[in-house]
């Protein structure tokens, strides 16, 4: 079932991100697993959303900006599809954009971060989780990155 919440209208963003999903081959579903959010597998070409999961339709639209950077991470490792290759963040093109995700992303999510994931997975997460707040970038991303 494709994430079209009716709440989900007072977001701009949030019909115009799934249209752009939906163009480079990504669908949406709700789909609970245990202790996520959220998800994105390259191989299924899939986000899931947890949205019982979430306090609040804002967080639920966040996680699905989250889970949308992780599609451009993999285009950008794709030649710009949706592929099997390891996922790139775009911090490694642009390094200089590090110590700006580390001083605007929340504490609770940079201990996570540190503590949750490999650290070769590490820039991935930290990134996607600074963008969340960026949902124009992402949307953007989607458009320039991915075929």
């Amino acid at each position: 079932m494709l994430l079209e919440a009716p709440a989900w209208g007072q977001f701009n963003n949030a019909r115009s991100l799934l249209a752009e999903l939906r163009r480079v081959g990504v669908r949406v579903t709700q789909a609970c697993e245990p202790g996520l959010l959220g998800s994105f597998s390259d191989r299924r070409r899939e986000i899931r959303i947890c949205p019982e999961a979430h306090d609040s339709d804002d967080e639920v639209f966040r996680t699905l900006v989250h889970e949308s950077w992780h599609v451009v991470q993999n285009c950008l490792a794709n030649q710009g599809r949706v592929g099997t290759r390891r996922s790139r963040p775009i911090a490694r093109l642009r390094p200089d954009l590090v110590p700006k995700m580390l001083r605007e992303t929340r504490r609770s999510d940079l201990r996570i971060v540190r503590s949750q994931y490999a650290p070769e997975d590490q820039l991935l997460e930290l990134e996607a989780r600074w963008l969340e707040n960026y949902p124009e970038v992402v949307e953007n991303g989607l458009q320039t990155i991915c075929r």
